[in-house]
């Protein structure tokens, strides 16, 4: 990918940076900033989203961000971020007596070790599955995103 000679705007109207030619190789690139530095702006910028100010993008090959999580509803736990909500409410029912015979059938026993390491994986070993997605950051929510892909 090659941005030639641009600049680009953040929304409230200030330059993120003076123009530059910039290349990247065909590998995967992070962007790591503060909040409010203009990350998710340059990377508009080279997705099209926003209007480069000065100068050019080219693209060449697969841009893929990772979009920002919204505020969740109250009631979604780090089990809803990871996809195993409906396994863990099995599993539970198994534990409390309360099971059907479908749910002895389904019950993922190795789900809890399984959740355990996808979340050390991504930095998040002592989060539990129950926490409110409310209540985590939203570095720590995207992150318990990320363990459920």
């Amino acid at each position: 990918m090659t941005l030639g000679l641009f600049a680009v705007l953040k929304t409230d109207g200030t330059r993120l940076f003076e123009p530059a030619n910039l290349t990247f190789g065909a590998e995967r690139i992070g962007l790591v900033g503060r909040n409010g530095c203009g990350k998710t702006s340059l990377l508009r910028a080279i997705n099209g989203e926003n209007l480069v100010h000065e100068g050019s993008v080219t693209v060449s090959g697969t841009v893929w961000t990772l979009p920002q999580i919204g505020q969740p509803a109250p009631d979604e736990t780090v089990a809803h971020a990871l996809g195993v909500a409906s396994q863990i409410a099995v599993v539970d029912r198994v534990l409390k007596g309360m099971a059907t015979e479908a749910d002895f059938e389904t019950a993922d026993w190795s789900l809890e070790e399984r959740v355990e390491r996808a979340l050390a994986k991504v930095g998040l070993p002592y989060v539990d599955i129950d926490t409110g997605l409310a209540s985590l950051s939203g570095g720590e929510r995207t992150r318990a995103y990320l363990a459920g892909w």
